[in-house]
């Protein structure tokens, strides 16, 4: 399959330089830098990504059934000048419609960065069950995330379910301002939900996920839970050199994160009713 590639590259600069038969070096080289801006960029990533072009997508009109990769924007803003405009139509629900389809995803056709998803089972365990497990797990919680896992609005996920997220960084979303109201704001535009409570919790207490989490600096998009003085908060879940933690970030609407914070957003469910 590569090498037919190849084969068809050489064949795509064969007939660009038979066209200009007869031409000035100069000549032939505008016509060439003319022709290469002209170019289907999905060439080239086919190449990168050892995936015929075809099955490249970097636009949604360009999605079909026989897509593997998407390597472009996850949403766009209809004001071409403005970071803080409205999501395309077109881009709405775009991220979830790519994952069902089970396609490969990169923000970005420059310089290629993978879409990380994951997934874990609810187990059903109440908060302190799941904190219990943290600890069993080699980490620790912070006091304020035992306050907010006991809080009678701390909600359980039912046993058996499916937890599917999406991993993205705040400067990824292109807005304006990098406020938690905007990442909520946009978020939702992209048709993605809020995580449960416990899903920090049952990352942090499984076994399954101790070595995925390595590395990992996650704050998670849920309904905040708020203090004693009414301020709103939101679980973070790291691994690092000091170990597995549990801890809480403000979630007041204007806060500002920084671009290269990650945020975990839910996926629709199948069973979640269409909009």
């Amino acid at each position: 399959m590569t090498a037919q590639r190849h084969n068809d590259l050489e064949k795509y600069f064969s007939k660009l330089i038979n066209q200009h038969k007869g031409l000035s070096s100069e000549e032939i080289r505008e016509a060439f830098d003319n022709a290469m801006r002209k170019r289907d960029p999905r060439i080239d990533l086919s190449l990168h990504f050892n995936v015929l072009p075809e099955k490249i997508a970097i636009t949604p009109d360009q999605i079909t059934p026989e897509t593997e990769i998407w390597c472009g924007e996850i949403f766009k803003y209809s004001f071409k000048n403005s970071k803080d405009g409205r999501l395309l139509r077109e881009y709405v629900g775009l991220l979830p419609l790519l994952v069902s389809m089970g396609i490969r995803i990169f923000i970005s056709s420059i310089s290629p960065n993978e879409v990380e998803i994951a997934e874990v089972e609810a187990n059903g365990k109440d908060a302190k069950q799941l904190l219990r497990g943290i600890n069993k797990n080699g980490g620790n919680y912070s006091e304020p995330a035992k306050k907010m896992a006991t809080h009678k609005n701390f909600q359980t996920t039912l046993k058996g379910k499916i937890l599917r997220f999406v991993i993205i960084e705040v400067g990824r979303l292109n807005m304006e301002k990098d406020t938690t109201q905007n990442i909520w704001r946009v978020s939702e535009e992209m048709g993605l939900k809020d995580c449960p409570h416990d899903l920090a919790l049952l990352l942090g207490s499984s076994k399954k996920h101790y070595e995925w989490i390595m590395g990992k600096f996650l704050r998670f998009k849920t309904n905040p839970i708020a203090d004693s003085k009414g301020n709103p908060h939101i679980f973070s879940l790291g691994r690092g050199s000091y170990g597995l933690s549990l801890f809480t970030n403000s979630a007041s609407p204007d806060n500002e994160w920084p671009s290269d914070y990650k945020f975990a957003f839910l996926l629709p469910d199948e069973n979640d009713e269409k909009e």
